[in-house]
Order: C-alpha cells, then sequence, then structure tokens
C-alpha cells in the first residue's frame, strides 16, 4: 500500500503515514489487547525443553551472512532481534542472573518493537 493509510478505531481515525501513523496503530492494538484480556500479568519467561527460535548468536550471524550476500530482509532482522530479546528472558530466569537482566530485556523488546515498526512503514509506502 503507498500514500496515507485510513484505519478507523473506535473514534480515532489515522490519516498520515510514518512512525507517528504506525505508533498510533499499536496503541489502538494494545488498547483491544486490554479489552480483550484485561489487566493480564504473565511471567517473563517459563521453562521449556526445546528453543522455538534460534539462539540470538546464530540468528545474528545469519542475518550478517545475509547481509554480506545482499540478501537481508526485514524478517532476518526482526528474528535476530527476537532471539536476542527471548535469549535475555531465557537468562534472566536463571538464579544468577544480575539484578538488571529485566532492563537489558526491556532494551531488547525495545529493539524488536522498532524493527516491527520499520518495517510496517516501508508495507505502508508500497515499498518491496
Amino acid at each position: 500500500m503507498s500514500g496515507p493509510r485510513r484505519m478507523a478505531a473506535g473514534n480515532v481515525v489515522v490519516a498520515e503515514a510514518g512512525t507517528g501513523a504506525v505508533l498510533i496503530e499499536v496503541a489502538l492494538e494494545r488498547e483491544r489487547q486490554e479489552v480483550k484480556f484485561p489487566g493480564q500479568v504473565l511471567r517473563h519467561y517459563t521453562p521449556r525443553t526445546e528453543r522455538l527460535a534460534p539462539p540470538a548468536e546464530v540468528a545474528r550471524d545469519e542475518c550478517e551472512h545475509r547481509h554480506a550476500e545482499g540478501a537481508c530482509s526485514w524478517y532476518d532482522v526482526l528474528l535476530e532481534e527476537v532471539a536476542e530479546a527471548l535469549d535475555e528472558a531465557v537468562a534472566g530466569n536463571h538464579p544468577a542472573a544480575p539484578p538488571e537482566w529485566v532492563e537489558l530485556l526491556r532494551a531488547e523488546l525495545v529493539q524488536v518493537a522498532a524493527v516491527a515498526v520499520r518495517w510496517i512503514e516501508q508495507i505502508d509506502r508500497g515499498e518491496p
């Protein structure tokens, strides 16, 4: 889709393009989530027997390899950021985790959100 987007949610209409418009959509989606799951509080991590995503180091190496080949995609970048966030969540579950681990997790989650927003912006501009 190229050009400005129009999206109505409740009494709010988003008719702009760019970061601000995407963040408004994200805020509206968060409101819908809160209505569906009011006051939801979940653990940061629940131990598993198998990994559902690659370790951050593997995702990072793959992303760098694809970038060097000129074949990197937003999928690769987002997967790398998600893998880094998941590694921080796993590390925080360890008894020897430093008290600031949750701040590291938060920083990684902000990076996940930023990459997702950047990818959405590209879609909104109609770029391949």
